[in-house]
This record gives structure tokens, sequence and C-alpha cells, in this order.
């Protein structure tokens, strides 16, 4: 193993624009998003005794203000305590889960 001492060292520092970037950028702008997603996490306070809120029915309720076409509806109740919804429409997908 060889050791250089460190005032004798001296490193060769490339810049950004010395390396040729056009390939990159190419493809970083021929891209076509396939979709978005957007996380929410709510909770809710101590003063609600139930275990599973209607949220299939508050996700719909949503989306009909949002004016979205429903195309297909899922709840799963059968999770323990807990909730699942997929919906889908025409903008997009809604995942809701409910972990109780």
């Amino acid at each position: 193993l060889y050791y250089k001492n460190k005032d004798t060292f001296q490193p060769v520092e490339f810049k950004q624009s010395d390396y040729d970037l056009s390939a990159g950028i190419k493809q970083y702008e021929e891209q076509k998003p396939l979709g978005r997603q957007t996380i929410y996490q709510l909770g809710r306070d101590e003063t609600h005794s139930d275990s599973s809120p209607n949220i299939d029915t508050i996700l719909l309720s949503v989306l009909g203000k949002m004016n979205c076409t429903i195309t297909s509806t899922h709840v799963d109740r059968d999770l323990g305590d807990g909730v699942l919804v997929v919906i889908r429409h025409d903008e997009g997908n809604v995942v809701g889960v409910w972990d109780g």
C-alpha cells in the first residue's frame, strides 16, 4: 500500500461542465409521466369511539365534489379492525386504508 504525503497529493478536480450530459438531458426531456401520487395521513381524536370510519363514503363524497366519474369501487372490511377501499375514476385511482 502506497501512501502519499498530504502536502504532495494534488487531486484532479472535474466540474460538471467537463462531462457530456446531452444524452441524459435528452432522455429526461423525453420522459412521459405514468402518474402522480399524493399521500395523506389522517388521524382521529380520542372523542371518536368507533373502530373504523365510513372511509368509503368519505372518499366517494370527496370525489363527487371534484366531479370525478367513478368507474369501480371495492371495499374490503374483512381486515381485522381495518378497512381497504379502492376506487377507480376517470382521473386515476384512490386507495384508502384504515388500520383500525
